[in-house]
């Protein structure tokens, strides 16, 4: 069924693209949605070829400060973190973040969901103190801004609970992915992806710190 769906919508992106000049501005959300697909069907070459293709495409037509070059700089630099690129990653990441900065400013969504890829890239590259920084400061905007019972803040809460993990503060990582395995239950159904992530974390944590049964009742 999801192939379906793929292969559907990529028809009606292609049917669109056909009734658009190549050099229409309208053409940069076209192929972004299309680079968006194939990003999320694993197709991690075929997409950021596309994405940079892109990037091109809307400074053209929009220049080097717009809210579609943000989203262009943040999935390149997802698709880098496959490669394993980390040089690149930070260099997109910060682009996205820095410009997101100047058009929709620090506390917002936007800005803040930029910021907890570039904790997470502090955690990749063993950067404890800076992923903190980021993280925390991530992690309290959505709960100010999203309240307690919302997904972003569920993943604010599961990154505290890595970056406990990384700093080998086992118990307290304990307490951030219960509270995330929580929220998650709370905001989908028990067959979510999200909901067995959730229940992942929480064993894994357990298994770091020797308790295997709550591991075996979470895993």
């Amino acid at each position: 069924r999801d192939s379906e769906s793929e292969k559907c919508i990529q028809e009606v992106s292609n049917m669109i693209a056909n009734e658009l000049s190549p050099h229409h501005f309208e053409m940069v959300d076209v192929v972004s949605f299309q680079a968006m697909l194939a990003y999320h069907i694993s197709q991690y070459s075929k997409s950021k070829s596309m994405f940079l293709e892109n990037l091109n495409l809307a400074r053209r037509y929009f220049g080097e400060r717009h809210s579609k070059i943000i989203t262009i700089y943040k999935y390149l630099g997802y698709l880098e973190m496959m490669d394993g690129d980390l040089k690149s990653v930070s260099f997109y990441f910060e682009k996205a973040f820095d410009l997101s900065k100047e058009i929709f400013g620090q506390d917002h969504p936007e800005t803040m969901s930029i910021l907890d890829c570039i904790g997470h890239l502090h955690l990749k590259n063993g950067n404890l103190s800076n992923a903190e920084k980021a993280i925390s400061t991530a992690f309290h905007f959505r709960e100010k801004f999203f309240g307690r019972y919302h997904p972003d803040t569920a993943k604010s809460y599961s990154k505290l609970g890595q970056l406990y993990t990384h700093q080998g503060r086992f118990y307290e990582a304990v307490v951030q992915y219960k509270i995330a395995l929580e929220i998650t239950k709370f905001c989908y159904d028990h067959q979510h992806p999200d909901t067995a992530s959730a229940y992942s974390n929480l064993g894994s944590v357990y298994i770091d710190i020797g308790d295997y049964v709550n591991a075996m009742k979470n895993l």
